[in-house]
């Protein structure tokens, strides 16, 4: 059963790419090289593989493996399988999903592998196929199953590849479904943070018996009686703001801090998918203080920790997406993971054609502290020795971006950007790229007192 579980695999590998240039009689599917295919070379290849598909077919064996699998996640996390160019896929068919679900291949996006054109059920290309000479069949069968199967490159270099769109539609929602992600493995030593009942992340401050005394998202002290133990991720998100600190909000009302925890969701489970284990910070839409957060960070001691944001107050218009990256200054490797966020970030984005806005040093960059050595950022400073990096998306108080950043496609597109550029971080040497010198920056004046600050408020535990 498994060989013809493999056959039936293999034949839908074949019958995507067939009928996809079938329909057009071009290569459309943005991974090859735009030349139109021989009319010959299609109708043999498509009947071949609806050929080959039979036996499995008939038996009812197997659901193929040629999609990849797009993972899920958390309430913080992000999305999807491989790395590759945000551009925005088109949607699979309901045959194309089933078999995204038992892929072997976790680098590519699913890919519509039906056989429901006619072209494939015809008599005649059937008839035409048993006159075909065997040696120019096998030549026409193998380039249709490269030409579905490859071309992404490694897999961990494939998530979320798709095609573009060039201009933003009404939104149907401001936050992407939550992806199904997993917690990381338990500790092998005491646990140094736990996942609450109701799914607060909390450090843990210190354990007596059956209990932990935990750090709150308001930085206050509580005590747990059960709680999930929470091990060594390779990857931390933070997702910024949250509950009543909305962060920007755009001229319609949109909030920064949603979009960033949809977009760390998506992250969070590109990521997931690749094999590396991955935590949220804020797992749904309440406060979380600057100090509970970095104590998340050097309590767990990831590779890596990002924070996800979107921007206010651009300097004016800009050629391309404004995105901007922060590093800890001083350290190469946290300028290493920004340069390549930046640039995956960049690239995602410039899919779309939106009147953007930006800084005018807009890229990866580093800001110093006004009161001393060292960082401006609290994400940046207080997480101590783990490398840290903030990214600044897009900027939600640009009416044309916040319209963009609302659609849950483009969430997706932006999180899997983000697990692009921190995959290439942990598995290759690549040094990133858009490092450039800021401008010195001014605090602006505080606003004036209007009474006693707003006391935060601790969700359930």
């Amino acid at each position: 059963m498994a060989s013809l579980s493999t056959s039936h695999s293999f034949s839908s590998t074949v019958m995507v790419a067939v009928h996809f240039r079938t329909s057009t009689g071009l290569d459309t599917d943005g991974w090859s090289t735009g030349r139109a295919w021989p009319g010959w070379f299609q109708t043999v290849a498509t009947a071949t593989a609806t050929q080959a598909s039979r036996p499995a077919a008939t038996t009812g064996v197997g659901s193929g493996t040629a999609g990849a699998t797009v993972a899920g996640g958390a309430e913080v996390g992000a999305a999807a399988a491989g790395v590759g160019a945000g551009r925005s896929e088109p949607q699979p068919t309901a045959t194309a999903r089933t078999a995204a679900t038992a892929s072997s291949r976790p680098g590519t996006m699913p890919r519509d592998c039906s056989d429901r054109s006619p072209l494939l059920r015809s008599e005649a290309v059937r008839h035409r196929l048993h006159r075909t000479p065997l040696v120019p069949l096998a030549l026409a069968l193998a380039l249709a199953a490269s030409a579905c199967g490859g071309a992404d490159g490694p897999d961990r270099a494939a998530i979320g590849r798709a095609e573009t769109s060039t201009s933003p539609s009404t939104p149907t929602s401001t936050v992407a479904a939550a992806p199904d992600t997993t917690v990381p493995p338990p500790p092998t030593g005491p646990a140094t943070a736990l996942i609450s009942p109701s799914g607060i992340v909390v450090p843990v401050v210190s354990t007596a018996g059956d209990s932990s005394v935990v750090r709150t998202p308001c930085n206050a002290t509580a005590t747990l009686k059960r709680g999930t133990p929470v091990g060594a991720p390779a990857v931390v998100l933070d997702p910024g703001h949250g509950g009543a600190e909305a962060g920007a909000v755009s001229p319609a009302g949109l909030a920064e801090s949603g979009i960033n925890l949809a977009v760390a969701r998506q992250a969070q489970a590109a990521l997931e998918a690749q094999g590396f284990a991955t935590l949220l910070t804020r797992t749904g839409d309440y406060e979380l203080t600057l100090p509970t957060r970095s104590e998340i960070a050097r309590d767990v001691n990831p590779r890596a920790f990002v924070s996800v944001h979107h921007n206010a107050d651009p300097d004016g218009p800009h050629d391309g997406p404004g995105s901007e990256t922060y590093y800890q200054i001083g350290s190469a490797d946290s300028k290493r993971l920004a340069g390549l966020i930046y640039e995956e970030v960049v690239k995602a984005l410039s899919a779309y054609n939106v009147a953007w806005v930006g800084d005018r040093d807009a890229g990866a960059k580093y800001r110093p502290s006004t009161t001393g050595p060292g960082d401006y950022y609290a994400m940046l400073r207080q997480p101590g020795k783990v490398v840290s990096v903030i990214a600044e998306l897009a900027f939600v108080s640009n009416p044309a971006e916040a319209e963009l950043v609302s659609r849950p496609d483009v969430q997706k597109v932006e999180g899997q950007a983000l697990a692009r550029g921190i995959v290439r971080y942990l598995t290759t040497a690549d040094p990133g790229s858009g490092f450039t010198t800021p401008y010195p920056r001014v605090d602006p004046p505080a606003p004036p007192s209007t009474g006693p600050p707003r006391p935060c408020r601790d969700p359930q535990l």
